[in-house]
C-alpha cells in the first residue's frame, strides 16, 4: 500500500537558556539570544518573535530570562 513503507518522524527535545536583549512594542516584538541548545543541534542565535499579545510585551524588560522549551521533528523517508 503506498506511503506504508515510511518511518515515524524522529522526535527530539531540549531547552533553551534565552535572555531578551531588546524589545520593540511599536512591532509587538521581543529580541531573544540563546546559548547552543545542543540536544537539538541548535548553534546559539539571536532572534526576533512576534509577542503572543501587546500585554506581554510590554511585561517584560531587557535582560529578563525566558524559559524555550523545544521539540522538534524530522521525517525520516525510506
Amino acid at each position: 500500500m503506498a506511503g506504508m513503507d515510511k518511518k515515524a518522524p524522529a522526535v527530539t527535545t531540549g531547552q533553551g537558556v534565552d535572555v531578551i536583549t531588546a524589545i520593540d512594542t511599536k512591532a509587538n516584538k521581543l529580541t531573544i539570544q540563546h546559548r547552543p541548545i545542543l540536544a537539538v543541534g541548535w548553534p546559539a542565535m539571536t532572534m526576533a518573535f512576534k509577542g503572543h499579545s501587546a500585554d506581554t510585551v510590554r511585561a517584560c524588560d531587557v535582560g529578563d530570562q525566558v524559559g524555550c522549551p523545544l521539540i522538534t521533528t524530522l521525517s525520516a523517508t525510506n
